[in-house]
């Protein structure tokens, strides 16, 4: 850029000196101009006096801008230094930042070997500790895995492997673990019976004693609390316990998302507040087990035994519970929207305000079940057994319940409406002030029912058994629906209505 600026120069100088050849001209041919001049001699000194002082003008003029020229050429020229010298400034700056880069990479790889090495070591000296025969030593091995699992992604998931196959190796019969521990002499509690009194009216429990599930060994506690507490990590299972014995365990709040416990021993198990979605416990034993407020989602428990499982509160939404047993347990307020139970035993099972809206229940067994205020919407009931159940209350609108057993059951207050109830027996059933509203009752079995107050707009009783049925105050029975019906000389009292001539 600056030698591009040596024609500005070139130009003054050829300016300068045009103009003083210019002006050397004149000084020449003033007398020429004032030859009739009445001075011409004073007339040409004036004159030259002016080119003179043009001269001097006109040169000052040219060296000022010269000068000016000459400025602004240093000035470029240092500012281009200056640029150089910033340059150069930025690639040093540039070079040393990639040298400190190169040089901290080298570090991090060096610390990262350091402290692969020294996993590797904890690992392995991890390893044996679990190994020992000394209790506390196999403490001090699983507690140094749980570190390495924390600290180490990479060692996540073998840890987890490491645990699982610990706890399944000591605790499945006929395992070796499991074996040699038989051989170690262990402190068992005495088990203290609760006497029954055979004159008593208590008698609903008698073979339930005081004592617990014996709980598992300490290590094998320590370990399953380590699984239950890892943090959640990218495609890195909870564990894998297929079968393992865990009687007693304490898990409450554990997590054990995902966690394979299918054919698992969980008696009496406390799992209160545990993440069990998508669980994997298949004819797993949950007898006595504490679930209360448990989350459960679209966990598989198929085949389980969960008799006399605590499981207020749990959350079961979509839960598979195809042929599990849940005799006297108690779902006090538990969530069970769109469970799976076809065929589950739920006698005598505590489900008050239970939600089981569109649950299917197709020929589970709720013979004794307490549903009172149970939402069960749209439920699947189909071929059920509810005889001596209670429902108080309950929410069954829309549910499916044809040819469900229902004998001696309590309806009182429920809303049936729109429930499908063909075929169904409801024999000696109570439906005071009940809602069937557009219910189907098409050949239903309502022999000795007790219908006093019982909403039946609209509802279908094609031949349907009404003998002995009390429909005292009976609201919405209508002729036609009478005449559809099968009565006797007992069904009544019709007030109004037309006893029909078939009825004996």
């Amino acid at each position: 850029m600056i030698r591009g600026n040596s024609w500005q120069r070139w130009l003054l100088l050829g300016f300068g000196f045009g103009g003083l050849v210019v002006l050397a001209v004149l000084w020449n041919k003033a007398p020429v101009f004032y030859v009739h001049a009445k001075d011409p001699g004073g007339a040409v000194a004036t004159t030259r006096t002016g080119i003179l002082a043009a001269m001097a003008g006109f040169i000052a003029f040219t060296g000022v801008m010269l000068n000016l020229a000459e400025t602004r050429r240093t000035n470029e020229l240092t500012r281009e230094r200056d640029e150089q010298a910033r340059e150069r400034d930025r690639e040093i700056l540039a070079e040393t930042r990639r040298a400190n880069e190169q040089a901290r990479e080298r570090d991090r790889a060096t610390h990262e070997r350091e402290l692969t090495a020294q996993l590797a070591d904890r690992y392995t000296a991890a390893i044996s500790q679990v190994g020992s025969d000394t209790l506390d030593v196999r403490l001090g091995g699983l507690y140094a895995l749980e570190q390495i699992a924390l600290e180490s992604a990479t060692h996540h998931r073998t840890v987890v492997e490491v645990l699982s196959a610990f706890i399944r190796e000591h605790t499945i019969p006929g395992r070796p673990g499991a074996l040699r521990r038989l051989q170690v002499p262990r402190y068992t509690p005495p088990i203290l019976s609760i006497p029954v009194d055979s004159d008593s009216d208590n008698k609903e429990y008698p073979e339930i004693e005081a004592s617990s599930p014996a709980s598992v060994e300490t290590d094998i506690q320590a370990a399953l609390s380590i699984l239950g507490g890892l943090p959640p990590r990218e495609d890195v299972p909870r564990g894998n316990l297929t079968g393992a014995v865990l009687t007693g365990a304490r898990l409450d709040d554990a997590n054990l998302t995902r966690a394979e416990l299918d054919g698992a021993d969980l008696t009496g198990a406390w799992l209160n507040g545990a993440n069990l979605t998508l669980a994997q416990l298949d004819g797993a034993n949950l007898t006595r087990a504490k679930l209360g407020m448990a989350t459960l989602k679209s966990a598989r428990l198929r085949k389980a035994d969960l008799t006399r499982a605590e499981l207020d509160g749990a959350d079961l939404v979509g839960a598979q519970l195809d042929d599990a047993n849940l005799t006297h347990a108690e779902l006090r307020d538990a969530n069970l929207r769109n469970a799976g139970m076809d065929r589950a035993n739920l006698t005598s099972a505590a489900l008050f305000r239970a939600n089981l809206t569109g649950a299917d229940l197709r020929a589970a067994d709720l013979t004794g079940a307490e549903l009172g205020n149970a939402n069960l919407t749209h439920a699947g009931l189909g071929g059920a057994n509810l005889t001596g159940a209670q429902l108080h209350g309950t929410n069954v609108t829309g549910a499916r319940l044809d040819g469900a057993d229902l004998t001696g059951a309590r309806l009182n207050r429920a809303n049936l409406t729109g429930a499908q109830l063909n075929k169904a027996n409801l024999t000696g059933t109570g439906l005071d002030e009940a809602d069937l509203t557009d219910a189907r009752l098409d050949r239903a079995n309502l022999t000795g029912a007790l219908l006093t107050g019982t909403q039946l707009i609209r509802a279908s009783l094609h031949g349907a058994r009404l003998n002995g049925a009390n429909l005292f105050g009976a609201l919405g029975l209508s002729q036609e629906q009478v005449n559809e019906a099968q009565g006797d000389a007992d069904t009544g009292p019709l007030f109004d209505l037309d006893r029909p001539a078939t009825w004996s």
